[in-house]
């Protein structure tokens, strides 16, 4: 029995030696293949010269334009400045933009993260391999990084020509802006190198009886001449000094029935706001058929409209390809905000109800408005237009953005321009965070004589791919964001003029008894698929709602049934118990119902009701650390409120705990206030 225990005794040492060899091996082995794997990384990147970092190539880019520029520009004539950059630019051979070779340029983000690059490109390859049987060699890392290189280079190669070309936009916008453009020699065949789009050809304009005013001629100047591309000018010079005047423009984007039905709620409900302003009607190759309801609504409402055809304006090689960039809805806003015949206009879209008694001419006289020549919307803040997953390249194309296309040292010094600055941007919310949209397009005052380099850069913006890497693949169709990015691009102005609020909550508080316990405790929820825009100026009055809410109503039942049972209010009450047979007299019973007085009274009558705003706060980020039971977000989304449609949101004013977090604000209207805002709406619903 001893003889056995010294067994085991001296075994015990002899297993633990043996284990712990085994454990010093696996470690070894373990560190073998990291080292071969870092070695087999390291492989692709041993040949400097066959390197190159996207980001640092940035630098490197110079603008043959500012070739000979001095240190004494700055006494120069506009007129000079404006020849000397166009010559300097065309002895540097720059080919212009190219629309069918940039739709044709493809390229790899994953080249902007290089590890990331190779570590895809040899599980790939390795798999591959596999399947032939067949090793992973030196060589096939050589190929590597050849084919990395060549990735890196595209993508060099196309960041090299966006940062010329819209230097160049702005460039030429400005010297346009100065009434300098025509110093330039052979300015057609520039524009056209810059413009590949432009026809430098006039839209058609139609009035109410089908008259089509002599080419070159607009309502707003029927005493300009037309114009000649003999003449040896600037189109757009052309284009900018015919414009005058003010008026509305509303784009067609769609001839789709839900638009044509709106704008003739539209020009409705201008009849009871007493416009007298011209209205035109802008679209590109639409169906005649359109014109003749508009035509009658405008007879009965005594308003003053004008059809305007933008095809002709359009190259011809874009305008027969109707799947291209220039018949997205967002192209034909951005070409709508440039060729009305107005100076100053109102843009709309059919889904905004304007709630101001001759609403133009006050947007007209806005302090802001008259400095900035623009006044744009925020959309909501709603949280969800955050970011939270990042595709390849989002960060480096945000950077490209930000460092590259702004106005640089050379456009201050040179030509006047503003350069972007963070501190007083009104855009920080995009190209310093990650929210997506910001514009609500549904309202834009614009006077296109002063920022019509902003505009013009908007529409060349949309025909570049790598866009689609920051915002959005579909966003030259869905997002406007276009517009705000070409007015900073072209530094026109020192930021861009937003109104100081974001798109607010409109409609009626939701009663104390149906607000969702789990989310809410002190805040007030206000609910609704439309949202309205306040004024800066008094943080008071509602300029004008959407129609979202009013299009769930009349297509969606659900929606109805919904909101009536959102503002079903809970009431109990005692009834007699006849089954109660116990007494004498039957006992009482307790039951719980609804009122539906407040539904009845409001949406029932008129779904886009207004009784009181509010003005959520603005985050950006969840507030739920704060450990309190108000909501962590300002907006709420209710998915399964009307099942499709518009989303409905809820919006709350005490974000985070009360007293710490943030805190909006509710207006709350007088009786007349509220008469005369839904007295509008009630005309634009009229026979919804």
């Amino acid at each position: 029995m001893s003889s056995l225990s010294n067994k085991i005794r001296y075994l015990a040492p002899v297993r633990q030696k043996r284990t712990l060899l085994l454990l010093i091996c696996a470690i070894l082995l373990f560190i073998a293949l990291g080292s071969l794997k870092s070695l087999s990384l390291t492989n692709l990147h041993q040949n400097k010269n066959t390197e190159i970092d996207i980001q640092s190539e940035r630098s490197k880019i110079t603008n043959p334009g500012y070739r000979n520029f001095g240190t004494r520009e700055h006494e120069s004539s506009m007129g000079d400045k404006c020849t000397l950059y166009f010559q300097d630019l065309a002895k540097s051979s720059y080919p212009g933009i190219n629309l069918q070779d940039m739709e044709a340029k493809g390229f790899n983000t994953l080249a902007y993260r290089k590890d990331k690059w190779i570590k895809k490109y040899r599980r790939d390859l390795k798999l591959q391999l596999k399947r032939q049987k067949a090793q992973y060699t030196n060589e096939h890392d050589a190929e590597g990084m050849r084919r990395l290189l060549e990735e890196s280079m595209k993508i060099v190669q196309i960041e090299t020509k966006m940062t010329l070309d819209f230097n160049h936009m702005r460039v030429f916008g400005s010297c346009l802006a100065a009434n300098a453009i025509e110093n330039v020699k052979n300015v057609q065949s520039v524009e056209s190198e810059i413009f590949p789009w432009l026809s430098t050809k006039c839209p058609k304009f139609e009035d109410m009886s089908g008259n089509v005013l002599e080419y070159g001629k607009t309502p707003s100047n029927s005493e300009s001449s037309p114009f000649s591309e003999a003449e040896k000018r600037s189109f757009l010079q052309y284009w900018k000094d015919t414009s005058s005047g003010k008026g509305i423009v509303i784009p067609i984007t769609k001839n789709e029935n839900i638009q044509v039905d709106h704008i003739k709620r539209l020009l409705r409900t201008f009849s009871s706001l007493k416009n007298t302003l011209p209205i035109q009607i802008l679209y590109i190759n639409n169906d005649v058929g359109f014109k003749e309801s508009i035509i009658q609504a405008a007879k009965e409402s005594n308003q003053a409209v004008w059809f305007v055809d933008l095809s002709p304006v359009i190259a011809s090689s874009l305008i027969e390809n109707k799947n291209g960039v220039v018949y997205s809805p967002n192209f034909i806003l951005g070409l709508s905000t440039i060729f009305h015949s107005f100076e100053d206009a109102v843009i709309l879209s059919y889904q905004a109800i304007p709630l101001l008694e001759d609403f133009a001419n006050k947007l007209f006289e806005s302090e802001n408005y008259l400095y900035y020549g623009l006044k744009f919307f925020k959309k909501p803040s709603y949280q969800t237009l955050k970011r939270t997953k990042f595709p390849d390249g989002f960060f480096e194309v945000t950077n490209l953005i930000r460092t590259q296309l702004m106005p640089n040292k050379d456009d201050s010094r040179v030509f006047g321009m503003f350069q972007r600055s963070e501190k007083i941007s009104s855009t920080k919310r995009v190209l310093e965070d990650t929210f997506q949209e910001y514009i609500d397009p549904n309202m834009m005052v614009i006077n296109k004589v002063k920022v019509m380099s902003g505009l013009l850069v908007g529409c060349n913006l949309q025909f570049y791919r790598m866009f689609n890497v920051r915002f959005d693949e579909q966003w030259p169709v869905r997002q406007p964001e276009f517009l705000w990015l070409g007015q900073e691009i072209a530094g026109t102005n020192q930021k861009v003029n937003f109104n100081a609020y974001h798109g607010t909550g409109m409609g009626v508080l939701t009663p104390a008894l149906k607000k969702p316990t789990k989310v809410v405790t002190t805040s007030e929820e206000l609910c609704s698929s439309s949202w309205g825009q306040i004024d800066e100026k008094d943080a008071f009055t509602l300029l004008y709602l959407t129609s979202h809410q009013a299009e769930n109503w009349k297509s969606i039942k659900k929606f109805q049934l919904d909101l009536e049972e959102k503002f079903g209010i809970p009431i109990t009450k005692e009834i007699k118990n006849n089954m109660d047979t116990s007494g004498d007299e039957p006992g009482m019973l307790t039951i719980t119902d609804n009122n539906y007085e407040l539904f009845r009274n409001t949406f029932e009558k008129n779904v886009l009701t207004v009784n009181d705003v509010m003005i959520p706060a603005t985050i950006n980020k969840n507030a739920g650390e704060m450990n309190s039971v108000e909501p962590k977000f300002a907006w709420l989304q209710q998915r399964e409120f009307g099942a499709g449609g518009h989303m409905y949101w809820c919006c709350y004013n005490v974000v985070g705990k009360v007293g710490i977090g943030k805190e909006g604000m509710i207006i709350k209207y007088s009786e007349q206030d509220r008469e005369r805002m839904n007295r509008i709406t009630s005309v634009w619903m009229k026979d919804v």
